[in-house]
């Protein structure tokens, strides 16, 4: 596999995320039912290849610059330890809220790596390329936004383990929440596009 077909599979992996999250709003039971749940369990080991195999990819064509290769390092073992947490053993050596808290801090952290390395690599971008230059900027916009909504979770929910009590959140705080996520997927499949027009021309 190469980068750009490597880019075309994160394009898919996105659009099925974005699936599987209407999904959960549309059909949650269905989603309940160990079938199902047998089902998004392997395609998640698969998005997780696929995400780590194009990063490898994306660090030998780009990462001429040392902080942009040093970050995407990073987001590398940012996931796979995302991807570790997932398994079974993961769930036998820590209790749920443990489990969870992590996720929230993996996931806040991988949003923040991600952000970082579209920064460092615009700059990198050749002037005569600004749909991709825009396309880096959009995406960077949304990630941002839901970098502050990471945060908040993950403030909200070691209040929770700390304390006991749950947050209250209204409809449409998670109607808000779900929007970012939405245009932050949609963002990122318009980078990953305008980022494979940019490999094939070249």
């Amino acid at each position: 596999m190469n980068i750009r077909t490597s880019t075309l599979a994160m394009i898919v992996v996105l659009a099925y995320e974005i699936v599987l999250k209407l999904s959960h709003f549309l059909f949650p039971h269905v989603l309940h039912h160990h079938i199902a749940i047998s089902f998004t369990g392997v395609l998640s080991v698969l998005a997780g290849i696929i995400i780590i195999l194009f990063l490898i990819l994306f660090l030998r064509a780009e990462g001429s610059s040392p902080a942009l290769a040093w970050s995407i390092r990073a987001l590398i073992g940012a996931y796979l330890l995302v991807f570790a947490l997932r398994f079974a053993l993961a769930a036998n050596l820590f209790d749920f809220r443990t489990l969870r808290l992590l996720s929230e801090i993996l996931g806040g952290l991988t949003a923040v790596l991600i952000f970082i390395i579209l920064v460092l690599y615009r700059n990198q971008i050749p002037s005569d390329h600004m749909a991709l230059y825009k396309a880096a900027n959009i995406a960077a916009f949304f990630l941002g936004l839901r970098i502050l909504f990471k945060l908040y979770s993950a403030i909200e929910f070691s209040r929770f383990v700390s304390s006991g009590e749950p947050g209250e959140y209204s409809s449409g705080f998670y109607m808000l929440v779900s929007g970012v996520y939405l245009l932050t997927h949609l963002s990122m499949i318009y980078f990953f596009f305008r980022y494979y027009l940019f490999k094939s021309a070249r």
